[in-house]
């Protein structure tokens, strides 16, 4: 700062130069306070600087603080609104649904309240038939014990039954096939195998008729009954269709040595001493007249039209009705093979799974489809047999007075009858739901088919007999047996056919 070096002492008279000391301390004093009032400035600007970045800061923050609140607010709102969309959107769905529930309910409503109480009505029913039983299969049976071991011979006649239920089918179908060839041949159709050729027949009249209703014993031979039928007679009985009960009819009329009954097809071994019997009845196979014409082929006469000439017999039941009382007597029957089956599915299921549950009236009068629940074959063969071989069909639903004409043609005198092995717990059929009611229907259309053509036949057998003397004789039986409730109507009254049921 200076360039000459400042003395502190004065040259002249040797003393110290004070002023120059002075001077000194000035100088630093200004720089010292130039320095502090830097300092202080700096401070001040670092300060300001520091306020304004926080301002800044806090103001940006505050912006975007405010600006994510916004859009909170914003999203919130949008949240809302969508929330708001979709509650209203819901709400209009939700009255569409309604809308259309109330559309269906004022369009089904009586259909599905009936249905539904249709099927509340049914499950009470069938819980009050099953005392409260679960449908699982928990009781012991004795179709599930274990069976006994089988001797060789048993299992050698086993293998042969089996092997006679194939002869016995490739026979049964080669005679259907031929008999349809020989109608084709034919100028006019033979009609009902029932329905004889008796042109000189009159129905009995007068003092005629009163007589032959009080004696029946005209009904014993040909020569006095023209409706008689040859033996054998072999009477496919089908299951629940009041068989049981025929079956002690025809033990009764019958002599022991003469009459069988089987509760299956004989097997291989039992088919020699079926052979001797005059009366075969049970649950067995369209075919056992091929052993018969084995055995002796003159015994019966020749059919004039060369079709089948033995003289099978039957009686058939509404099919749905008869579903309904299979399952339950299988449920009810524990020594029954089926009552497994039955016990572990209730009706809707069991008529799926259970071959007795699908056209069981059609598979025994054709003879063939033991494993199948029903196709075109069987249709053609059973509705072929029922028409053109069978010459005697009752129904069940009119059992007495199918009684009283089966009496025409086996000439059977004892035809007094209580009720066996009926069903103690099972649905009536007016508790069945209608759906249920279609589904059986559907499921045994076969057996439909030839319940309507039973009753066509069923009809013109009595017509052929006489519905006047016919009527008497049933008015005579009821009041005979049936404790006095029915009286003879006058003999110039007539019964109308009984009609067909509506499917």
């Amino acid at each position: 700062m200076f360039t000459k070096k400042i003395s502190l002492y004065n040259k002249t008279n040797g003393k110290k130069d004070n002023s120059s000391k002075v001077f000194l301390f000035v100088i630093l004093f200004v720089v010292l306070v130039i320095v502090f009032v830097q300092s202080l400035s700096i401070s001040q600007f670092n300060n300001e600087i520091s306020q304004t970045t926080s301002i800044t800061i806090e103001s940006s923050n505050n912006n975007n603080n405010n600006n994510n609140n916004n859009n909170n607010n914003n999203n919130n709102n949008k949240n809302k609104n969508n929330n708001n969309l979709i509650i209203n959107k819901n709400n209009n769905n939700n009255n569409e649904n309604n809308e259309k529930i109330n559309n269906n309910n004022e369009d089904e409503s009586d259909e599905e309240m009936l249905l539904r109480k249709q099927h509340q009505e049914f499950k009470e029913a069938e819980e009050k038939a099953n005392k409260g039983k679960s449908l699982s299969y928990t009781t012991r049976s004795y179709a599930t014990r274990k069976p006994k071991p089988k001797s060789e011979q048993q299992i050698e006649n086993e293998r042969l039954t089996l092997l006679e239920k194939e002869i016995l089918r490739g026979r049964v179908f080669k005679e259907f096939r031929d008999e349809v060839e020989l109608l084709k041949r034919l100028d006019t159709d033979p009609g009902y195998a029932s329905i004889l050729n008796l042109p000189d027949y009159k129905a009995p009249t007068g003092d005629e008729l009163a007589e032959k209703v009080k004696d029946t014993t005209w009904k014993l031979s040909k020569e006095g009954n023209p409706f008689y039928l040859p033996k054998p007679h072999i009477f496919i009985h089908v299951p629940k269709a009041a068989g049981s009960s025929l079956g002690g009819i025809f033990k009764r009329n019958e002599k022991r040595d003469k009459f069988v009954h089987h509760w299956k097809h004989p097997s291989y071994q039992e088919l020699e001493s079926t052979m001797e019997k005059d009366s075969i009845f049970g649950h067995i196979r369209y075919g056992l007249h091929f052993y018969f014409n084995d055995n002796d082929p003159t015994r019966v006469p020749e059919n004039p039209h060369g079709l089948n000439k033995y003289s099978y017999m039957t009686m058939l039941r509404e099919p749905v009705d008869r579903v309904i009382s299979n399952y339950y007597y299988h449920r009810q029957n524990r020594k029954d093979p089926f009552h497994e089956l039955a016990m572990n599915h209730n009706l809707t299921e069991w008529i799926k799974v259970a071959a007795a549950g699908n056209n069981e009236q059609a598979r025994m009068i054709c003879g063939m489809g033991w494993e199948d629940f029903g196709n075109q074959t069987i249709y053609d063969m059973a509705l072929h047999h029922l028409k053109y071989t069978f010459k005697f069909v009752g129904i069940t639903e009119q059992f007495t007075e199918s009684l009283v004409l089966l009496s025409h043609y086996s000439g059977f005198q004892n035809i007094r009858y209580s009720k066996i092995n009926t069903g103690r717990q099972r649905v009536s059929v007016d508790k069945i739901p209608d759906d249920l009611r279609k589904e059986i229907e559907e499921r045994n259309w076969i057996d439909v088919a030839l319940y309507k053509m039973a009753l066509d036949i069923y009809n013109k057998q009595i017509d052929q007999i006489g519905r006047e003397f016919f009527e008497q004789e049933v008015a005579a039986y009821k009041d005979r047996y049936l404790s006095g409730k029915y009286k003879i109507p006058n003999i110039l009254q007539t019964t109308k056919p009984v009609e067909q049921t509506q499917y």
